[in-house]
């Protein structure tokens, strides 16, 4: 369970880095751009679909949010079945 939940803090903090990295005005436009299209490549599922500029103008926070979600979710759910797997083993 630890692994899961250590994987997942790992790539919820690159997606928060990337995703403030991308939203941040204070930071370069090329920057900026390049932040969002490593999203892009990283979460396509969540990402790929939606406009740069919708991006850089935080209006994919709704991705991001259900993004971040998702990935708890997902490790929540590796660490049942590894523990359930462990059980019947």
């Amino acid at each position: 369970m630890k692994v899961s939940n250590k994987d997942a803090a790992s790539e919820v903090t690159r997606l928060q880095v990337l995703y403030k990295s991308a939203t941040d005005v204070n930071n370069a436009h090329q920057n900026r751009i390049k932040s969002v299209k490593e999203l892009q490549k990283e979460f396509p599922a969540y990402f790929k679909g939606i406009k740069d500029e919708d991006v850089l103008n935080d209006n994919a926070k709704k991705n991001f949010e259900e993004l971040t979600k998702s990935i708890f979710e997902n490790a929540k759910a590796k660490a049942a079945l590894i523990k359930t797997f462990i059980c019947f083993s």
